[in-house]
């Protein structure tokens, strides 16, 4: 564990994982994908109490999750829906019934697309807001 200021970066061991499954020592959640390190926020009451080398225990808020999960998945998931739906009802022009299907799709692609580039600046934001991090909560 390294402090910076108001974060410290921790070095997850994935040993300590749920146990739920027999995938638990290769299980990347805890370390962001398995990138190596995370950051994890200090509030003011741990940001004495805790050394470097220290043990301690991180949790993210539940509140915070599901809404953040809601969102990703939500918007692209409505407007691929929207799109795919205004193509297939406002078609100006009559198509022949394959190419109709073809173009839903297409426009039902071109929906997912135009939600993930929505997505881009809220997860550009929610990243570097704190509250999103998981916060220190205890030391073993």
């Amino acid at each position: 564990m390294a402090i910076e200021g108001d974060t410290a970066w921790v070095d997850p061991r994935p040993a300590g994982a749920c146990g739920r499954c027999s995938a638990r020592l290769l299980c990347g959640t805890l370390s962001e994908g398995g990138r190596g390190p995370m950051r994890a926020y200090l509030d003011r009451y741990w940001a004495g109490r805790v050394r470097i080398h220290d043990t301690v225990e991180l949790s993210l808020p539940e509140h915070r999750l599901l809404r953040a999960a809601s969102l990703l998945y939500a918007v692209p998931l409505l407007t691929t829906l929207a799109a795919a739906v205004l193509a297939d009802r406002c078609a100006a022009v009559p198509i022949p019934a394959g190419a109709a299907d073809l173009q839903v799709g297409a426009a039902a692609c071109a929906g997912f697309g135009l939600g993930l580039l929505l997505m881009r600046p809220a997860a550009r934001r929610a990243e570097a807001n704190s509250e999103y991090r998981p916060r220190v909560t205890g030391r073993s």
